[in-house]
């Protein structure tokens, strides 16, 4: 059964990339072709998809073209997951498909049930390319580890790590991810299918973005954590007895001074003068 943390991370960094595409759907200058091709993008979680080596694989969320079995970007969101799995995930995804899955996004996070926060949050992206031997493999482009496990007031700090090897030398690595409109798509199929389409158009996703989604995640998590704590029993208010027997005893003498007005009624209706 999915867990609510796992659950309200990809719902949040999935809000997050639709709402990048929509903005870019709405850009003004965009030419006919790249509206045609974003209009076409579908995310369907869930779907369980065959690779080339057998395994089949359900990713969290995929962005994909309409009417397409495959998708282009895969989002895969690792909660009790190991680090080591998602990495083998993403490599699958990546040289399994036939070109098809351009970009692997994963993120990986642990969560303190006792503050109700995240630890430990890592974001990884993973891109296709084909290296000198014809061969496709997978490179890690972006590798960004969110330190906040002794900051206060959800203060971020990121640290890069494990980068692309050209980037090795930068003293100034990516904290952003840009994802192009090819990479939803085998290219030359979404050539084929929009002629037009400007390859160069492309959303760009900063890492403090994904920061956001965490603290969009923890929001939607404390009203949940709340509504499945037990219910609090209230004890049931009860009359004193010293109460109880004081209107008992009321009630008898009210009893004990009618009885006595009847007798004495009797009596004067039983008086003869002498």
């Amino acid at each position: 059964m999915p867990l609510l943390p796992h659950d309200e991370v990809i719902k949040s960094v999935s809000a997050l990339i639709h709402a990048k595409l929509e903005a870019l759907r709405r850009k003004a200058a965009i030419n006919p072709g790249t509206k045609d091709l974003l209009d076409s993008i579908t995310t369907n979680a869930g779907v369980t998809i065959k690779l080339d080596n057998g395994n089949s694989r359900s990713p969290d969320q995929q962005w994909r073209i309409s009417n397409e079995t495959c998708p282009g970007v895969v989002l895969e969101v690792g909660y009790t997951q190991r680090e080591q799995s998602l990495e083998l995930v993403a490599d699958d995804w990546i040289t399994e498909s036939r070109e098809c899955v351009r970009l692997v996004m994963t993120v990986k996070f642990g969560y303190d049930m006792t503050s109700r926060s995240f630890r430990d949050k890592r974001f990884k992206v993973y891109r296709s390319y084909i290296d000198q031997d014809d061969r496709l493999m997978s490179e890690i482009i972006l590798d960004q580890v969110l330190c906040i496990r002794h900051c206060k007031h959800s203060r971020l700090i990121f640290k890069a790590i494990g980068l692309l090897s050209s980037y090795e030398n930068d003293p100034s690595p990516p904290t952003s991810l840009r994802i192009n409109t090819s990479d939803f798509s085998y290219p030359p199929l979404l050539q084929k299918l929009f002629p037009d389409y400007d390859t160069g158009e492309h959303i760009e996703i900063q890492c403090s973005d994904i920061a956001r989604c965490f603290q969009d995640a923890e929001v939607a998590l404390r009203p949940s954590a709340i509504a499945f704590s037990p219910p609090r029993r209230l004890k049931r208010k009860r009359t004193p007895a010293q109460e109880t027997l004081t209107d008992v005893d009321e009630q008898r003498i009210k009893q004990q001074e009618r009885m006595v007005r009847r007798r004495e009624d009797q009596r004067d209706s039983d008086y003869i003068p002498s």
